[in-house]
């Protein structure tokens, strides 16, 4: 498996902000709970663009 090297604790969801001095920052919640794994992941992964118009596309 490709991902065994960086699964070395177990099945959890890393977010790894920008920045070498930045700590990753670990999903503790249930992998089972979809409403609270996607308000975590929301909180720290901000899109730059939410939603693409013709306005904000060029």
């Amino acid at each position: 498996d490709v991902s065994k090297p960086e699964r070395f604790s177990g099945d959890n969801i890393i977010y790894k902000p920008m920045g070498e001095n930045a700590p990753d920052m670990v999903y503790m919640g249930s992998l089972t709970n979809f409403d609270l794994s996607y308000a975590w992941t929301q909180d720290k992964c901000v899109p730059l663009v939410r939603e693409i118009t013709f306005e904000n596309g060029e």
